[in-house]
This record gives structure tokens, sequence and C-alpha cells, in this order.
């Protein structure tokens, strides 16, 4: 086999091996915090408004009064990274279609690595939010 033994070439096949198993996480990052993920995952497709109803004064979210429809794909998500871009406690409004809207607040910078919100179609309809702690878990 030339210079390599067939030992060397084992080790190296399982040594790749398992790094295609283990999920190759390295390589997928998260979103950084202040970042908003809009997800659906209905079977149709749909417009999520969103408002900012409140935050941190001075700050350019606020100032410019952030608004926008999202169109969103069945089984899919978009992410929007970092939309908020201070400190501070944002208070956030959806709504799809003729769905209720629903109303929360967000600080996304607190914690030692701040927090991702997630705006999320359910199947069958039900518009939820959640907001994840980047430090690994749901909050």
């Amino acid at each position: 086999m030339g210079t390599y033994s067939r030992r060397v070439l084992l080790s190296s096949g399982i040594t790749a091996g398992i790094g295609l198993i283990s999920g190759c996480t390295f390589l997928e990052t998260d979103p950084p915090a202040g970042s908003l993920i809009v997800q659906n995952r209905d079977s149709f497709p749909h417009l999520v408004e969103i408002d900012l109803l409140d935050g941190p004064q001075n700050t350019v979210e606020v100032q410019s009064g952030l608004e926008g429809v999202v169109s969103i794909e069945p089984e899919s998500e978009k992410t929007y990274e970092k939309l908020f871009s201070t400190g501070g406690t944002y208070r956030i409004r959806a709504q799809y279609e003729s769905s209720d809207p629903i109303q929360f607040s967000v600080s996304p910078f607190s914690g030692s690595h701040g927090k991702l919100t997630i705006i999320r179609i359910e199947k069958y309809g039900n518009l939820t939010y959640v907001v994840e702690s980047l430090d690994g878990g749901l909050l």
C-alpha cells in the first residue's frame, strides 16, 4: 500500500466517519443575538405582519417604526440577523392573515450570550413565539 499502512488509512477513515455521524455541528452556527427567525411549519404559504410597538428610545428600530410583512413558504424559515441592535426590551406584535395577533416582549441582549426570537406558524395555523437563550435553552 505504498508509504501508508493499512492501519493509518483505517484510522483516518474512522475519524472522518465519526465527524460525519456527529453532525458536523462545528459547521452550523446559531444566528447572533438580536436576530429574528420567522418559521412556517404549516403546509400552506403565509404572510406574517410584524410590528415593533415599543423599545429602547434612540434606537434605529424604534425611530424608523420597524414594521413589515414577511412572505413565507410552507415548511420553511427566514432569518433576519441582528434585527435588534441594542440592549433593552422590545415589544413586538405579530399576526398572519386572519389570525389573532400575538404580543410579547423580548430583551435580545440579556444573559451572557443574548437571545434569539422565533415567530412560528405551527401546523394547523396557530401563531406562537419562542425566545431562546443562546446560552442553550428556551426561556
